[in-house]
């Protein structure tokens, strides 16, 4: 993050702290570069004075905080101190000098080798050491990853949540960053320590592939993407694709924990009854170098030498709490449908691209009209959203084309119509969508349960999205049962109009579509009276019902 001068309105001190320079501003307020009594230097987050009238913020961020000190580990910026009851609330952590992943990658393309092993580890270690203590970052991407001499340092967890993450619909609605996020954050606003693991892979996908891996576009248009597609991991090592898979499996209680990502990064050699962060830390000694990054953060040996007064009562300097000694977890494996293997990218040299000027969100504002337009026409059609014109980003297919014919094996479970077909076949009510057609029910969120075809029982999950276009979507997976755990995995995006006081789910395009299998459609009655419950029936031949429960 690079230093500039203070400016006339900067104060003077924060917390007994001395200031000596800008780091930068955002929506939470603005940082700025500290001195603690011993010298050393310290980033200093003095929260914006709308956020500071908010009792709710100040409660959030009271707790966070307490957190947030508990949180110890080699690749997390340390929290030092906090006043959560000043005027302006304030949050110090220790200062790192690095890039951020994302000006890296742009500078000097896809990591590679030991840097890129080190990363998977360092960053997992990070989130292990967070959820220990309860603290949850809910926005990790790559720019909330700082690469130093030293190795990867996780910043702005806990606390970064409440303004600087972008909402998708409604303002406050749901909290992340569109095309790092899980699923169930999109369809639910759900964060949880599953959520960081998957927001992990895509971030790791990034550093492996050299580009985000929903590709490029409006917020509105990765939202889509987030619910309706798989990232794109080709580029990714064979050594690292299995491990990301499981952790972007699209039910959250089947991923992997940190710890448990950390112990099958770790060297196969490593001691399995360890301190994570001390087998984090040699590895980290052996394997990370980081020729060529670039230098963007100022030189703080140049910087004047600040003689601070001891900082003001109530900004102790918090110890971290040692790290809990892990289990070592069984081996997690991908989800049902493999990935498509890839080799690194070379590494470009490359100028920073336009993503990273400090003008995009001016960019996004002024064209959110013209965006959710597109976004609109290219969800009521059905078809798969596409990047921005010029983004440069190649995406790798995983369904048939429109108007592709599936075939289906005599006996399969699943005879029907071709998933190219989004029509009433197969026995859905015909619906024709109206302003005045509103179910009875709120329906977007995390739905699970079950259904029953002539494979068996088979566990489902309903992910359903309202679009900022008023369009109801569904991504549907479903999943072995322990009582049948013959049938394969698979998902697809579905259309979902309510007409005549019934709910009609049309399947649209594949996601992860098993071999020989074809898309269900679904319809049910939503009652008022039970608001968290959905049952209707399965529209196609060899099944019958369906029932699920809001999560």
């Amino acid at each position: 993050m690079p230093v500039s001068p203070l400016r006339p309105s900067d104060p003077a001190e924060i917390g007994g702290y001395p200031v000596a320079a800008r780091l930068g501003s955002g929506g939470m307020g603005v940082v700025y570069l500290a001195t603690d009594p011993a010298g050393r230097p310290l980033a200093v987050k003095r929260i914006a004075t709308r956020l500071a009238g908010d009792p709710d913020f100040r409660q959030r961020f009271r707790r966070e905080v307490t957190a947030a000190r508990a949180v110890g580990g080699v690749c997390t910026v340390r929290v030092v101190a906090a006043d959560p009851d000043a005027d302006r609330p304030w949050l110090a952590t220790e200062y790192v000098a690095g890039s951020s992943l994302t000006e890296v990658v742009e500078a000097e393309g896809a990591l590679i080798g030991g840097v890129l092993d080190s990363l998977a580890v360092g960053l997992a270690e990070a989130l292990s050491a967070m959820h220990r203590v309860g603290v949850v970052h809910r926005d990790l991407k790559p720019s909330n990853v700082l690469l130093t001499a030293d190795g990867p340092k996780v910043i702005d967890f806990g606390v970064s949540w409440y303004a600087e993450s972008t909402p998708l619909t409604s303002p406050g609605s749901l909290l992340g960053s569109p095309g790092y996020m899980a699923p169930e954050q999109v369809a639910a606003g759900e964060t949880g320590p599953f959520t960081d693991v998957c927001s992990w892979a895509l971030t790791l996908a990034f550093a492996a592939t050299g580009r985000p891996p929903y590709g490029l576009g409006r917020p509105e248009v990765l939202l889509y993407r987030v619910i309706g597609e798989r990232p794109d991991l080709t580029g990714v090592p064979d050594r690292l694709l299995p491990v990301l898979l499981a952790a972007l499996r699209p039910d959250p209680r089947g991923r992997p924990s940190a710890t448990d990502l950390l112990h099958q990064l770790l060297p196969a050699a490593a001691d399995p009854t360890a301190d994570p962060a001390e087998a984090t830390q040699r590895l980290l000694d052996e394997r990370w170098r980081l020729p060529g990054l670039p230098r963007t953060v100022t030189d703080l040996g140049s910087m004047p030498v600040i003689h601070p007064s001891p900082p003001a009562t109530g900004a102790a300097v918090a110890r971290p709490s040692p790290p809990a000694a892990a289990s070592r977890p069984g081996q997690a494996g991908p989800p049902g449908q493999p990935g498509q293997p890839g080799q690194p990218v070379p590494r470009p040299r490359r100028r920073p691209g336009w993503l990273s000027g400090p003008w995009i969100p001016a960019v996004i504002a002024i064209a959110g009209v013209l965006a959710i337009a597109i976004v609109a026409t290219l969800l009521t059609r059905g078809g798969p959203a596409k990047p921005t014109a010029g983004a440069g980003t190649a995406r790798t297919a995983t369904a048939p084309a429109p108007g592709t014919a599936v075939p289906v094996p005599a006996g399969t479970a699943f005879p029907g119509p071709s998933p190219s077909l989004p029509s009433t076949g197969g026995g859905s009510v015909a619906a024709t969508p109206s302003a005045a057609a509103t179910p009875p029910i709120a329906l977007p969120g995390l739905w699970r349960g079950g259904y029953v075809c002539s494979q068996g029982p088979t566990g489902l999950l309903l992910s359903i999205v309202l679009t900022p276009s008023q369009d109801l979507w569904a991504r549907l997976d479903f999943y072995p049962l322990p009582s049948n755990p013959g049938v394969p995995r698979g998902s697809y995006l579905t259309r979902i109009i309510f007409a005549d006081g019934v709910l009609n789910f049309t399947g649209v395009r594949w996601i992860e579509q098993p071999p020989g299998y074809n898309m269900a459609n679904f319809t049910a009655r939503p009652d008022a009276t039970r608001p968290d419950d959905l049952a209707g029936q399965v529209r196609l031949a060899g099944c019958s019902t369906f029932a699920v429960h809001r999560q």
